[in-house]
């Protein structure tokens, strides 16, 4: 009989490979949502809200998807994850410059679990001063955390983890990634999905580097990764699907 943890792996497999829920003839397809989605990163890239990636720079306007792992529904598009995020890595806040308790939580490694930001988890604070001077790391609702450094070889990291509604400040520390969507476009939910899959793992840890015992990945490699979009409507329908099947679990 299959285990729980090998059940829930199989069912996000079936979701993002678009066989957990039909497809809609009915939907825009994805390249539609894609094109757009891509304009308006052109237009935050001018008015300077968002950076262009190193990746992007090299890379030209209209890329080829070509050694994708599998095929996915005709509605669906590859894309990088570049195309529909912007990264934003975290800030070196010095341990001596800790306080007890204040408005600004700094979000560390341990602090991101798979699926969840547990604040609890030995807390560390800055003054409102050093806070305020660093707003630049301020995490917003719905940032996708994910850690990026762990053992070699043992994919004890690459945790991911939706930023909640919460009241506190929180600044993003070093070796914690932050991906944020620039389109309402994407179901944040579906994303995590995503990067929870074995392919976009695989693929991830392929590109570990570091000595003996640390390993590290990249915010190049994790922005070149390819990523399966499915229509929007599918998305809303495949992240409730899923949640469905895990409580059943």
């Amino acid at each position: 009989m299959m285990d729980t943890k090998a059940l829930r792996q199989k069912i996000l497999d079936l979701a993002i490979h678009g066989k957990l829920v039909p497809q809609d003839p009915n939907d825009e397809p994805a390249s539609v949502l894609l094109e757009r989605i891509k304009a308006e990163k052109e237009r935050l890239i001018k008015e300077g809200k968002i950076k262009r990636s190193k990746k992007s720079a090299k890379t030209s306007d209209t890329p080829h998807y070509e050694n994708v792992p599998f095929e996915v529904p005709s509605s669906w598009v590859w894309c990088r994850l570049d195309d529909i995020v912007s990264f934003q890595g975290g800030y070196a806040y010095k341990s001596n410059t800790y306080v007890n308790q204040s408005d600004w939580q700094v979000i560390r490694i341990g602090n991101v679990k798979n699926d969840n930001l547990i604040l609890d988890i030995q807390p560390v604070f800055v003054e409102d001063v050093i806070g305020k001077t660093t707003e630049k790391y301020l995490l917003k609702k719905d940032d996708i955390l994910f850690t990026m450094t762990g053992t070699k070889g043992k994919r004890d990291y690459f945790y991911t983890a939706k930023v909640p509604s919460i009241k506190k400040n929180l600044l993003l520390n070093q070796r914690v990634g932050c991906l944020r969507c620039f389109s309402s476009e994407i179901n944040i939910d579906f994303l995590c999905l995503v990067l929870k899959g074995e392919y976009v793992l695989d693929a991830i840890f392929s590109t570990e580097t570091g000595n003996v015992s640390q390993g590290n990945i990249g915010s190049e490699s994790t922005l070149n990764l390819n990523i399966a979009i499915p229509p929007l409507t599918e998305q809303h329908r495949i992240v409730v699907e899923t949640v469905s099947y895990t409580h059943l679990t």
